[in-house]
């Protein structure tokens, strides 16, 4: 699915003549690999084959404690930046409702290891809030400031 993506925002972006920035994102789940058991190193490998593709990595399905090992991984063998948007840790079921118990403080304490990791645009997904997003945005700026 994400390579019939790429081929449609390709063209689309040539039948327009507007070109942009693309980023595309894949989601892993607690079991390390994707939703239908694909690996991750079969997501970059075939990500690698469309040099449009301006930045690869990961969004939601798990906080960003859970990433770090996929984050390392990409760091080592891609060549695009790395983006990352983790929820805000994994959600438990109360209600029957998702809750995200990781707080602000929390989520962006997973931020230097990221960063350090060669993250190159990071952000947030289910469950965080504007307080989440300020939380990362001061560590990324000290870090910025430091490196």
């Amino acid at each position: 699915m994400v390579k019939a993506c790429i081929v449609a925002a390709t063209r689309a972006m040539n039948e327009s003549g507007r070109h942009v920035p693309f980023f595309v994102q894949v989601t892993m789940e607690q079991t390390g690999t994707m939703l239908l058991g694909s690996e991750l190193s079969a997501a970059l490998n075939m990500i690698e084959a469309f040099p449009q593709v301006t930045a690869f990595g990961l969004n939601c399905a798990t906080g960003p404690v859970e990433m770090a090992p996929h984050v390392r991984f990409l760091s080592q063998a891609s060549t695009r930046p790395i983006t990352v948007q983790p929820n805000a840790g994994l959600p438990v079921l109360e209600n029957l409702k998702p809750v995200y118990k990781q707080g602000p403080e929390d989520m962006a304490r997973a931020v230097p290891e990221a960063l350090d990791a060669g993250v190159s645009i990071i952000g947030s997904c289910c469950g965080s809030t504007p307080e989440h997003t300020r939380a990362i945005r001061r560590v990324v700026d000290a870090f910025t400031k430091a490196h």
